[in-house]
């Protein structure tokens, strides 16, 4: 599992790469810009992301992220959106919108149980690291102290 160093968060961090014989522009265009908001992604992680230059970089990535999401590759393939809806979760928090966060994780959710019950991707087991997010997102809101 590769976490965030900083917050103990799971980051997707493989960037997707293309065969060359690729030449749906859907595709090519929604892998680009998933792989530029995981570079703002990792770069923003290196810095001190509450600040400056780190804050503005996960708002870009955050952003980006969002509209990789929006490409039609997106809907076709559920790793890349798995992914894609991981690394915005993860933004999210890192830039205080918890509401958001939540959003994205409880989507998470849905998309894993989904994925679960048809079986379609392969995947999936690379993929467990998700449920680190879930979970911290679980027990940052949602759970009572013990009496």
């Amino acid at each position: 599992l590769l976490l965030d160093e900083h917050c103990d968060e799971y980051v997707y961090q493989q960037g997707v790469s293309l065969p060359t014989t690729v030449t749906d522009f859907t595709l090519i265009t929604a892998v680009l810009i998933f792989n530029t908001a995981l570079s703002h992604h990792l770069v923003a992680s290196t810095r001190h992301p509450k600040y400056g230059l780190g804050q503005k970089l996960l708002h870009k990535a955050k952003l980006l992220y969002e509209l990789a999401l929006r490409e039609d590759i997106a809907q076709h393939s559920t790793a890349f959106k798995l992914a894609t809806v991981n690394n915005i979760a993860v933004v999210c928090r890192k830039i205080g919108d918890d509401d958001s966060a939540q959003l994205y994780l409880d989507y998470l959710v849905s998309l894993r149980m989904l994925v679960v019950s048809v079986g379609d991707c392969p995947q999936l087991q690379q993929m467990n690291g998700f449920w680190i997010n879930v979970f911290a997102g679980t027990r940052a809101t949602s759970i009572a102290p013990a009496a």
